[in-house]
């Protein structure tokens, strides 16, 4: 599925799988701004990178009821989901027996240039299994970066780049933020990435990640603690629908 507008001369127009709900492609104006999706060869093992996969209802490795749940979550690589689509928006029915897991998933996604080219990604959830249901979600966009320039704004602050260097980024690191993070991706060009909906928890963390510096950068919200899966500390979704929504806006000068 392929979403398209044209503003100001300016043409943004990303590309959602016909698989997953997932943004594989984002272009403004013939630039690249995330990785997109593709399998790379990792450690002499072909994975898939790229898109901004949701990593839902958990983020890292879960247990619930005992049983293991796959890490990150169903979402990004389960083909099996019953659908529907209208327009840029899926509707998911995402029952997993295996898990005991029951919710229904809407996700939508919109560009538009109104200020500057924007990508939003909405997921919205509610339990159909007469109870409430564990969630810790996260968003997992890769960006593709000119490593000279790279940097982040948290909350409007500039962080110390000195943090991040190859080894540890293959560890993967967590800062709270409120719910705006900016990444510089090259000379002229930086993405703000602004946070609203339920993900603004109080709780809220930014995961800063890369198996490949060079090539590209994950800053990927999470809802809370991926510890508190399933625990009374975490969070849960009942019969009223909680809503998560992403966007990402382009800066270029």
């Amino acid at each position: 599925m392929k979403i398209k507008t044209k503003n100001g001369g300016i043409i943004n127009t990303a590309i959602i799988s016909d698989e997953f709900p997932t943004p594989i492609s984002w272009n403004v104006d013939g630039r690249e701004i995330i990785l997109p999706e593709q399998l790379l060869l990792i450690n002499n093992e072909e994975m898939k990178r790229g898109g901004i996969p949701i990593c839902f209802p958990n983020f890292g490795p879960a247990t619930y009821n005992g049983t293991e749940i796959r890490r990150h979550g169903f979402l990004r690589d389960t083909k099996a989901l019953l659908r529907s689509q209208t327009g840029s928006k899926l509707m998911l029915h995402g029952k997993v027996a295996d898990y005991g897991l029951s919710y229904d998933i809407i996700a939508s996604f919109q560009v538009n240039n109104l200020g500057a080219p924007t990508l939003i990604q909405t997921l919205a959830t509610r339990s159909t299994s007469g109870k409430d249901m564990p969630i810790c979600l996260a968003f997992h966009p890769y960006f593709k970066i000119n490593r000279k320039y790279l940097n982040f704004i948290k909350d409007g602050v500039g962080m110390d780049m000195n943090l991040f260097n190859d080894s540890s980024l293959l560890q993967a690191k967590k800062f709270g933020f409120h719910n705006t993070f900016e990444i510089r991706l090259d000379e002229d060009l930086s993405v703000e990435m602004t946070c609203l909906g339920d993900f603004e928890t109080g709780q809220q963390q930014v995961c800063i990640w890369s198996d490949s510096p060079n090539q590209y950068i994950c800053i990927e919200p999470i809802m809370h603690d991926h510890k508190l899966f399933g625990t009374p500390q975490g969070c849960f979704v009942g019969g009223k629908e909680k809503i998560f929504n992403v966007s990402y806006t382009c800066k270029i000068w």
